[in-house]
Order: C-alpha cells, then sequence, then structure tokens
C-alpha cells in the first residue's frame, strides 16, 4: 500500500507545482523583470491594447486568381500474374485516374501556373494519352485547359485556358 501511495503522490505532486508555476508566471513576469524575457506574455491583459493581424486583405485581392484543376487521366496499367497453363502472363489494363489540385493565374489571357504531380502522380510513364483538363474558377465557370510546359524536376505545370481578362497574381522577385 505505502508503494501504491507513493507511486502515485509523486505524480501528483509534480502536476500540482507545474500548475501552480504556470498559474505565477504571468505575476512573476510583471514582478521580477529579470524573468520578464524568458516568459511569454499573454497575449491580452485587462487595460492593454493587442494589435490584430488579418490577412483578410490579401486573401480578397489572391481568392479570384486562385482555381481549382481536375485532371483525368488515360493511364495503361502493366500486370504480371500468374496463368493455368504458363508460368506467368503479362497483362495490360487501361484505366482511367481522376486527380484534383489548385493553380494560381498569373496572366490575364490565361496562363495558369500548378503542379506538376497533378497531372503525372508518381509514374509519368504510365499515361498513355495527355490528360483532360478542367479548370474551374472562383465564380464557378468552368473550362478546358490545355498543358503548356512541364517541369517535373522542380513539380511545376504551366497550362492555358482561352478566356480573356482574367483576374491574375504577379509573381514577384524572390530577392
Amino acid at each position: 500500500m505505502k508503494n501504491l501511495l507513493t507511486f502515485l503522490a509523486w505524480p501528483a505532486l509534480a502536476g500540482f507545482s507545474f500548475a501552480v508555476a504556470l498559474l505565477l508566471a504571468p505575476w512573476l513576469a510583471e514582478h521580477v523583470p529579470s524573468l520578464s524575457s524568458y516568459l511569454a506574455t499573454p497575449l491580452s491583459r485587462p487595460g492593454s491594447q493587442v494589435e490584430a493581424v488579418s490577412y483578410s486583405s490579401g486573401i480578397k485581392k489572391a481568392a479570384p486568381a486562385v482555381v481549382s484543376i481536375n485532371s483525368l487521366n488515360q493511364v495503361e496499367r502493366i500486370q504480371l500474374r500468374p496463368s493455368l497453363f504458363r508460368s506467368w502472363v503479362l497483362e495490360t489494363q487501361n484505366d482511367q485516374s481522376n486527380s484534383l489540385g489548385s493553380g494560381v493565374i498569373i496572366s490575364k489571357d490565361g496562363y495558369i501556373v500548378t503542379s506538376y504531380h497533378v497531372f503525372f502522380g508518381n509514374d509519368p510513364n504510365a499515361l498513355t494519352k495527355p490528360p483532360q483538363i478542367t479548370v474551374t474558377f472562383n465564380d464557378g465557370q468552368e473550362v478546358e485547359g490545355n498543358l503548356v510546359q512541364l517541369d517535373a524536376k522542380n513539380d511545376l505545370a504551366l497550362i492555358k485556358v482561352e478566356r480573356d481578362n482574367l483576374p491574375y497574381l504577379t509573381l514577384s522577385d524572390s530577392r
């Protein structure tokens, strides 16, 4: 019984001590100047002013230029399976693969940057013909897109839609 009490008492005492330390931390930060640099100050205290950070203006500017991209791919899968008369048979199967991603319009004449993996996933050699691309705009309209350029190494793809005067985001210099 004594071992059980010791087994339960130490964690309870340690937890209680830790809770008291957490509750006293704001008071200690105010009254012990050297501790204030080590302890985080609460976001709001009675009588203090907290400056709010909002991304709403950035989101309002960027949202119209963000699109949804649906890619329907014809995929040829090769399987090796056992057979009754031969030891193994090589079998090909045509299948459809559907993937969904997002992109950003980068020019008013319809160029969109997205990710390479949206179209080709992990195996670019499995596709038998170019994917069917459907681009859905922020207002719900859907148009067909065409692949313009691919960069597998950097996971980038450039597609083009036939639509003018689109809202777009400009790419900035990373320096």
